[in-house]
């Protein structure tokens, strides 16, 4: 009987051991510090970078719109009157800048133009997954890709070699529509429609698909929606983006000027709970 006493002892010790010595490994985990203001942004990076969900909706958006291209290309009436084409915006739609937003937040820093502009110097974004695939695929039907982005005109020539490693070839600059002034694309999709027959538009912001959307309320924007339900998995494709975007801005009723405290405070109070 001592024997079997003893001997369950020592195996309750052991597991003990054992145990303890997992929660010393787990309390030994560097931590790493991050400043209030960027906490909001943590899961949204760790999202884009991380879920499979993430990638599961770019392809499942990107397969779609294969699907009705083709459809609006044996709907079309032949001789086109001008060429088709499709429009996209680039960021967060074909090329993926999280490291951007990621390096932000590790180093407790906000969005500024200079230090954007040095990252797109690096010409280091990823692509969003599928889009690549589908741009040869529109191409491979004589389809026109047009970039509108909100880029400045300075990084035309950065994001087209950003591209090429990516793995696209023969861009033409003369498809690059970046912006000068305002950040409205109105007048640059006026531009294209003078020459192609836009049959498509792709964005990852509401703003990237009509004006309607342009500095326009929370709840006007959702009417927006509503209103025009038909046209999205159709005309318009949108690819998710959780780091940032105009959704973003309406919350803050398009004033820049708060305080990343103000900031909290105004999220916190658009959160509706039970």
């Amino acid at each position: 009987m001592n024997r079997v006493i003893i001997g369950l002892g020592l195996v309750v010790a052991f597991f003990a051991t054992g145990c303890k010595e997992n929660v010393e490994e787990e309390i030994i985990l560097p931590v790493q510090e991050v400043k209030p203001n960027q906490n909001h942004s943590i899961n949204a990076v760790l999202w884009q970078q991380t879920a499979g969900e993430y990638r599961a909706l770019c392809y499942q958006a990107y397969n779609l719109a294969k699907i009705q291209l083709d459809k609006k290309l044996q709907e079309h009436a032949f001789p086109y009157e001008k060429s088709p084409a499709i429009v996209m915006d680039l960021d967060e739609t074909v090329i993926d800048n999280s490291f951007f937003n990621a390096q932000l937040v590790l180093d407790s820093a906000t969005f500024t133009k200079d230090r954007w502009k040095q990252w797109s110097d690096l010409m280091n974004a990823g692509e969003v997954p599928g889009a690549m695939e589908f741009i040869e695929y529109a191409r491979s039907k004589g389809v026109n890709v047009i970039f509108i982005s909100n880029r400045r005109v300075a990084e035309v020539s950065s994001t087209k070699t950003n591209l090429e490693k990516l793995g696209l070839t023969d861009l033409d600059t003369a498809n690059f529509y970046f912006r000068t002034d305002g950040s409205s694309k109105k007048e640059r999709r006026e531009m294209v429609s003078e020459n192609f027959d836009i049959m498509m538009l792709f964005g990852d912001n509401l703003a990237d698909f009509t004006e309607l959307f342009d500095k326009q309320s929370i709840t006007d924007r959702n009417h927006v929606v509503d209103s025009l339900r038909a046209e999205f998995g159709s005309r318009f494709i949108v690819l998710p983006n959780t780091l940032y975007g105009e959704w973003e801005s309406a919350l803050f009723d398009y004033k820049y000027h708060w305080l990343p405290a103000q900031k909290d405070s105004i999220r916190l109070n658009w959160i509706k709970g039970i």
